[in-house]
């Protein structure tokens, strides 16, 4: 049996962290801000009333985080608190799982080492530092030297099999070990530090387990269509009004370009860091106006750094009101242009918005999820109609992504394919919202310049994604990055664009 998209997220989240601060120590920067900024802060909005607290010493050294770890990876997952005992110490969720095992209730269940096989997305748990604790005793306890990892994979290796695992606080750091398995699959004990348990993930596995994140294809299929038309089929953003409008001469020309193009919505782009200038608000009021004269629908959009979530949340509902919009896209990419969020900080901003925005609201992000810090985009789920993820295909997929990922079929991606790049970012972004689908608007790469991907590059492949994919059904739209102005949208685009009339297309 397949791995449940629970489980799918589980492992990414842990496959990131390890990606992202391997090699760091717990003394290092960034892997101690990781810990004090966005685990603890985290599991503290998840679980503010917890008996042990997460406010930890500030002398990283003097305790043990490898708890904290896998109960925040568990957390950005997508789990609830409650479905797992989210805490400071690996006792505590192994004596809740060994619980929810006697009596066959809750997604979390301990297992013994010796009746069940573990697979990806379960948790290997052991003693610690020369512990000799049994699952017996575990059932009662609430305290000694343990720890768990969660399992990404499994090998072979000179005839024996292993699972992979990541953990935090090994050696004062994220590593990836391996933990021996017998021939049937089980985990073979050990001594020192023997075994405790497996802990069977099931979250997800059977809806009947996770009624309340539980939806259907006729409820995703019924969110797209509530979607206000500034979200649905074919569009493009807008980055720089000012200059667009200078490319095709007037604000009407671009609006007669977007119509020619197919084009039902355009993404006006209100505000960065800071408030637009005023020769900036009045290009996008002329664009909003030329757009409405053709009947194209239009959203404000905004980049959205993470330094004050409040006031940034603040800017963007002034400046689509300044504009007379109801619909707006946040761009939030952590980790580009020193952007910094936390789970918390997501959630903050996304609610300020869903409650004081009178349309619809989505996030752009990137294309990938799995490498990006899904467990941020999760935490926008409840709040936001749609996600637009950005499928800059560039010469993707390259080895490495398919190596790590499969089809839902299990076939292979195509390497250096368009259209095979549009079909991973969708399954995984899927993967991710598990449960709780939302339509996806899918973005295409019309713009050149970055590396050594030109114009020529650019123009082929997009020539290659129009003419290899076909399966509109699976998104709400596809929209451009972006319309004219510098390295954005040449005439050989347009045209390819016009001839494959994408505003016709059979959109989800």
């Amino acid at each position: 049996m397949s791995a449940s998209a629970y489980a799918q997220r589980l492992v990414a989240v842990a496959r990131g962290e390890h990606s992202s601060f391997a090699g760091f120590l717990e003394t290092d920067d960034p892997l101690r801000r990781r810990i004090y900024r966005t685990y603890l802060v985290d599991l503290a909005v998840a679980d503010p009333d917890d008996e042990l607290g997460w406010n930890m010493p500030n002398n990283i050294s003097s305790w043990a985080w490898s708890a904290t770890f896998i109960s925040w990876c568990v957390l950005a997952a997508g789990a609830r608190n409650g479905e797992f005992d989210l805490s400071i110490r690996h006792a505590r969720y192994i004596k809740n799982s060994i619980e929810n095992a006697d009596s066959e209730t809750g997604v979390f269940r301990a297992r013994r080492i010796t009746e069940y096989a573990p697979k990806v997305g379960d948790l290997i748990c052991g003693n610690r530092g020369g512990g000799t604790v049994t699952y017996d005793q575990a059932r009662s306890l609430e305290s000694y030297n343990s720890h768990g990892a969660i399992v990404i994979e499994f090998t072979i290796e000179n005839g024996i099999r292993y699972a992979l695992t990541v953990g935090g606080n090994e050696s004062d750091s994220i590593r990836i070990k391996k933990v021996r398995l017998t021939a049937n699959g089980y985990v073979k004990q050990r001594s020192p530090d023997p075994y405790i348990c497996v802990i069977e993930n099931l979250k997800e596995v059977d809806g009947s387990l996770d009624h309340d994140h539980l939806a259907t294809h006729e409820e995703a299929v019924s969110a797209t269509t509530l979607l206000a038309p500034s979200f649905r089929r074919h569009g493009t953003f807008v980055y720089d009004p000012i200059a667009t409008i200078a490319e095709y001469g007037s604000a009407a020309h671009v609006a007669a370009a977007a119509k020619r193009a197919g084009m039902t919505h355009a993404w006006l782009r209100v505000h960065g860091r800071t408030a637009p200038t005023n020769a900036t608000r009045s290009a996008n009021q002329s664009l909003v106006n030329a757009f409405a004269a053709q009947n194209i629908a239009c959203a404000a959009w905004g980049w959205c750094q993470g330094e004050n979530p409040s006031a940034e949340a603040s800017l963007a509902l002034r400046e689509t009101e300044r504009l007379g919009l109801s619909d707006y896209v946040a761009d939030i990419e952590p980790g580009h242009n020193n952007s910094e969020w936390s789970a918390g900080e997501i959630a903050s901003f996304c609610n300020a918005i869903r409650r004081n925005l009178p349309g619809s609201f989505a996030v752009s992000g990137f294309a990938l999820i799995d490498w990006h810090e899904p467990h941020l985009y999760a935490a926008a789920l409840p709040y936001i109609d749609a996600f637009a993820p950005q499928v800059y295909w560039f010469n993707y997929p390259n080895t490495r992504m398919r190596n790590q990922f499969r089809r839902p079929d299990d076939t292979l991606y195509d390497l250096n394919s368009a259209s095979a790049y549009a079909d991973l970012c969708i399954d995984r972004w899927t993967a991710m919202m598990g449960n709780t689908p939302k339509p996806l608007i899918l973005t295409g790469q019309a713009y050149w310049g970055e590396g050594d991907f030109d114009q020529r590059d650019a123009e082929d492949k997009l020539k290659e994604f129009l003419a290899g994919w076909s399966d509109f059904r699976r998104i709400a739209g596809l929209n451009w990055w972006h319309f004219g102005a510098g390295a954005g949208m040449s005439h050989s685009m347009r045209e390819e664009i016009v001839a494959n009339d994408l505003g016709s297309k059979p959109y989800g």
